[in-house]
């Protein structure tokens, strides 16, 4: 399908451009830069700056699982999926926009993003999964869908209950 996902980065990278396409030099074919593959830049501890393109569709588990340094992502809104544990563990980040076209969060997405403080989950994420805001103790501003299906155990221990806003 001329298509290709990311996968394995340079643990030390610090900033990272991923582009719409690439091309096979052998034979001059484009791929299609769709998918952020699982695992894809767990441990990446110094990354501090991605870009996703506006071809990138799905965000696989564990995509950027462990980048400590990881402050802010702008999700384009040609993603449609993001897995689980995509960002569990990314510490610094505070600031996340996520994609109109978002159908879901998978189970333990934001886990121990501690200095989140706000979220706006837009009307097209149908499912919110478990413990997808686990431990993200900052977090004060929640925007949710109008008709997802939220598990009871999403947002817990996340900020405080009273200053969590829609919760």
């Amino acid at each position: 399908e001329n298509t290709v996902e990311v996968h394995d980065c340079a643990t030390s990278v610090t900033s990272v451009t991923i582009p719409e396409s690439i091309i096979d030099t052998n034979d001059e074919t484009t791929y299609s830069v769709t998918a952020i593959g699982a695992s894809a830049f767990y441990g990446c501890y110094s990354l501090e700056d991605v870009y996703l393109p506006n071809s990138i569709t799905t965000i696989e588990n564990n995509a950027f699982h462990n980048c400590t340094k990881l402050e802010e992502i702008n999700i384009p809104d040609s993603v449609t999926s993001i897995g689980n544990n995509a960002f569990d563990k990314c510490n610094k980040l505070s600031s996340i926009t996520l994609s109109n076209t978002l159908a879901s969060l998978g189970s333990n997405v934001f886990l121990n993003c501690s200095r989140l403080t706000s979220i706006v989950i837009p009307n097209s994420v149908t499912s919110i999964s478990s413990q997808a805001f686990y431990n993200c103790k900052a977090l004060t501003s929640v925007t949710l869908p109008e008709n997802a299906t939220i598990a009871i155990n999403a947002f817990d221990n996340a900020g405080k209950r009273d200053t969590i806003n829609g919760v």
